[in-house]
């Protein structure tokens, strides 16, 4: 696969060929300056994001290469990241907690104040009624 400037790369690969190549991978790592890349033999590095590897969804801003596509679709970086969203259990936040318990006080106190206000406003009413 051929990218250059301005490219989004579409899957994850080694890189066979590299001119001036930096890539933007602050959608995968957080960080702000693009990552300069290069060719490396080297395939048993410890780091667990590489300098002769090219990411899913990261965006080209200078230079070209060549990548030599090692993995699509779920078994790249962005799609490990989907199917972990996938299965991730959706349990309420505190803040949904507390909120949900506001809203519960809330609504029984204003049906008590309904209940209360149309009770005594029914009682004054039939009084008045009463007294003419």
């Amino acid at each position: 696969m051929y990218v250059e400037e301005g490219c989004k790369v579409p899957a994850d690969g080694f890189i066979i060929k590299a001119n001036d190549l930096r890539i933007d991978e602050s959608s995968l790592t957080g960080e702000t300056l693009a990552v300069f890349k290069q060719v490396n033999n080297e395939l048993d590095t410890d780091d667990y994001w590489r300098n002769d590897y090219c990411y899913t969804g990261t965006l080209v801003t200078t230079g070209s290469g060549t990548i030599l596509v090692d993995k699509i679709v779920l078994e790249t970086e962005y799609g490990k990241i989907g199917s972990h969203l996938a299965k991730a259990i959706d349990t309420p936040t505190p803040l949904e907690i507390q909120t949900n318990k506001i809203v519960k006080i809330s609504a029984v106190i204003a049906t008590i104040l309904f209940i209360m206000v149309s009770v005594f406003t029914f009682l004054n009413e039939s009084h008045l009624e009463l007294k003419e």
